[in-house]
């Protein structure tokens, strides 16, 4: 009984491994171009600066 909860568990961590695989290759194929992700996107700068400050 135990091998089978196990079993289930794992399945379903396999399905969200392939779900976030699949999910970062589809964001792969849009070109990133990073100052132009900079310039348009506060978010990003706030992160960007925030991430700086940190270190």
């Amino acid at each position: 009984m135990k091998h089978k909860k196990y079993s289930i568990c794992f399945a379903v961590l396999a399905k969200q491994v392939r779900k976030e695989l699949e999910e970062i290759r589809e964001s792969l194929k849009i070109k990133q171009s990073g100052w132009v992700l900079f310039k348009d996107n506060s978010n990003f700068r706030h992160a960007v600066f925030l991430g700086v400050l940190c270190r």
